[in-house]
């Protein structure tokens, strides 16, 4: 729907820096220092989402082990993508929270990209919000400007 592209599209806005990388930038964040570290345009993270998305790509007989190479998700683009595709849809099914353009939707897509569900604490943030949320509340007003 209109309404899922504008929110995958502010996503991955904000997941790469506006497409300007496809891996995790290195912060205090134990994630950016493991293995399975943020990749791709929605940033997989997590020993059980590469796991769940290797098990996927068997399904559809890529022959790409991204368990031993990681790395896969940032020089492949085709990989780099499909792993968003699946995250949206099948992994964390964010899609579903991608109803309508308002700030209520954009926080709940936000967490299950972010942070794996609507209601996570996000890493112990106080408010509940997303890393990036100013950004990706940015993100989103300059996509709905461009629609107007």
């Amino acid at each position: 729907s209109p309404e899922q592209r504008f929110h995958f599209y502010a996503q991955i806005a904000a997941e790469t820096g506006g497409l300007t990388s496809l891996g995790e930038i290195p912060s205090g964040y134990a994630s950016s220092k493991s293995t399975y570290k943020g990749r791709g345009i929605l940033q997989l993270t997590g020993s059980g989402n590469y796991q769940a998305f290797q098990d996927y790509l068997i399904t559809k007989n890529y022959n790409f082990d991204i368990m031993k190479n990681p790395n896969l998700l940032v020089t492949n683009m085709e990989l780099a993508v499909l792993s968003a595709l699946w995250y949206w849809d099948i992994g964390s099914n964010a899609k579903r929270y991608a109803t309508d353009y308002s700030d209520d939707a954009l926080l709940k897509v936000s967490k299950m990209v972010n942070c794996g569900s609507i209601n996570s604490e996000c890493g112990g943030n106080p408010k509940g919000l997303p890393n990036g949320w100013k950004e990706r509340k940015k993100n989103a007003k300059r996509l709905k400007d461009c629609m107007n």
